[in-house]
């Protein structure tokens, strides 16, 4: 199983295009960010960088491996803030029930507002308009 941390590492390094300045947000080790991204790279079967002697970048295969990591993560935090709603009652029935209100309101309004346009005119009224 592919952990967490070392797609959020690998996240961080393709952003700084450098292990070692990737390091130096991370506040941890150059070697250990190294070690977690071999490991990864080893578990995906790809690599997931060209190392170069002025740092890297992403293959066609890290490419593809991160945009879907970046979109996994959204997801996740999408998760973690619909728990927390949901937790503080933003969400479930009651927030449901509130909400179908206000659309039951809105939907009135309109619809007297349609009335009003569509109600016939008589002679008289047209004639004041004009």
């Amino acid at each position: 199983m592919v952990d967490m941390v070392s797609i959020y590492q690998a996240l961080v390094v393709t952003e700084q295009l450098s292990f070692r300045r990737a390091a130096a947000v991370l506040g941890v080790r150059q070697s250990a960010v190294s070690h977690r991204i071999r490991v990864l790279e080893e578990k995906l079967g790809v690599s997931l960088f060209e190392r170069r002697p002025r740092g890297v970048r992403p293959t066609l295969a890290g490419a593809c491996f991160f945009d879907q990591a970046r979109l996994a993560l959204a997801r996740l935090e999408f998760a973690v803030a619909s728990a927390k709603s949901a937790g503080c009652g933003q969400q479930g029935r009651l927030a449901e029930r509130e909400a179908i209100h206000r659309m039951e309101l809105r939907a009135e309004t309109f619809l007297r507002a349609c009335e009003e346009v569509a109600a016939p005119q008589s002679p008289k009224s047209v004639i004041e308009q004009a």
